[in-house]
């Protein structure tokens, strides 16, 4: 346990430490650069993987919209949901990576050109010009023009929301609540259907734009006939909400709460952190670390149908730590494959794998499987072991499935019975 509790303080110590040096690297560029501004916009600008080049021939957008250009400028185009520059982990936000919504310098010149904003193209007026007659960086730049702004547009952008139905199957220690005189209210398993969204969002007033935050919700409906512990339907109801930062190379991570109320023929409450801490080797490979820790733990009446009285337990989240490596592969990386390993508190093994690949458009499909190998003096083994399968439709407004390589899109996954587990307390 020592081991445990000095592995997850070095992870949370490691976030907020992040967020601290990329606190003040932004501080010490901002006194170090100066006054002085270049509006030379060099070809080696063309190399960031966020924007998107145009050269003298007219090019087809992924969108199916034809742009055309009339000198002999290259432009470096950059939508309000891909910033052109590479964001690192410790990338300050300047004229070298200018930032949405960003306050303008003075050599920027306005001039019309049609701008990729989701499947639609915004009118000319909407763009800016940055540079000389040599190159050209356009990005949009509602102070700068006008643009009619939503004070609600950087909070509540459908573009970086996800929403899904599916069916799930899952088990856990709590599905092995007996009176202790008899097993007939075992129950070895749920099958039942969820639903649910996850949004995330920018915070420009935390450490200059540099986090995101995200709020989801996972709905489950399961034993819709009831089962040999109960009559009763079971009903889940997920609720994941936090910070975190994205980034293209280096450190990324975040820190979330996820709470559970679960009803049964029990009801119980539960609440844990989950948090992670990754390095992205490259913006398709990602190696990191991931753990819960139970923060509630809830005294319950368990009413069996197999019993006279009820049974009283203590129910708490199961704490694990798992070390995990992310794929993105298939047409701009729009699918994503995850595999992880690790442990729990009580020195079980945790196996899961997690796969999203696009459909068509929007839409994608999502499975994720889970599964806790209980330790060999668990006994009996199989009411200690957890598994989760899910499989889903997910929707993605305003954005291709997978596509943009957003930093304010959801880091975590609303949990589910896969990534909150829950455990009796003996």
């Amino acid at each position: 346990m020592i081991l445990v509790r000095t592995i997850q303080q070095t992870v949370a110590i490691g976030l907020i430490a992040l967020a601290f040096v990329t606190a003040n690297v932004n501080d010490s560029n901002a006194q170090s650069r100066g006054p002085a501004r270049t509006n030379r916009v060099t070809a080696g600008a063309t190399n960031a993987p966020r924007g998107q080049v145009l050269q003298n021939s007219a090019r087809q957008s992924k969108y199916g919209a034809t742009s055309h250009r009339s000198d002999s400028n290259t432009r470096v185009r950059a939508n309000s949901r891909q910033p052109s520059a590479v964001r690192t982990a410790s990338t300050p936000a300047h004229l070298g990576a200018v930032r949405i919504g960003q306050a303008v310098p003075e050599q920027v010149l306005a001039e019309p050109m049609p701008q990729l904003h989701g499947n639609s193209v915004i009118a000319d007026d909407d763009a800016v010009h940055v540079g000389n007659e040599e190159a050209a960086m356009h990005v949009l730049a509602p102070q700068a023009c006008n643009y009619p702004c939503d004070p609600m547009g950087a909070l509540l952008d459908w573009s970086r929301a996800d929403l899904w139905l599916g069916v799930s199957g899952f088990s856990g220690p709590s599905n092995f609540i007996t009176s202790g005189s008899n097993s007939s209210g075992q129950v070895e398993g749920s099958f039942g259907f969820h639903e649910g969204i996850n949004l995330g969002s920018s915070l420009p007033s935390l450490l200059c734009g540099q986090l995101g935050g995200q709020v989801g919700v996972r709905a489950v409906q399961a034993q819709l006939d009831g089962s040999a512990a109960s009559a009763d339907s079971r009903n889940q109801f997920f609720l994941t909400g936090g910070l975190f930062r994205r980034v293209d190379y280096g450190f990324q991570g975040g820190l979330v709460v996820d709470y559970l109320h679960d009803d049964w023929f029990y009801q119980a409450d539960l609440l844990q952190l989950r948090g992670e801490l990754s390095f992205l080797l490259t913006p398709c490979h990602d190696l990191g670390f991931r753990f819960t820790s139970n923060e509630q733990t809830e005294s319950v009446q368990a009413f069996l149908g197999t019993g006279p009285s009820p049974v009283t337990v203590d129910i708490a989240t199961l704490e694990t730590y798992r070390f995990f490596y992310r794929y993105l592969f298939g047409d701009c990386g729009r699918g994503q494959a995850e595999f992880n390993i690790g442990f729990t508190e009580d020195r079980d093994t945790m196996l899961g794998t997690q796969i999203s690949t696009p459909l068509q458009g929007q839409l994608g499909l999502q499975t994720t499987a889970t599964y806790m190998i209980p330790r060999e003096t668990a006994s009996p083994a199989y009411a200690s072991e957890a598994w989760n399968i899910g499989l889903a439709i997910v929707w993605t407004p305003g954005r291709g499935f997978g596509g943009g390589r957003d930093y304010y899109r959801p880091l975590f996954d609303v949990a589910d019975n896969g990534s909150l587990i829950g455990r009796i307390v003996r």
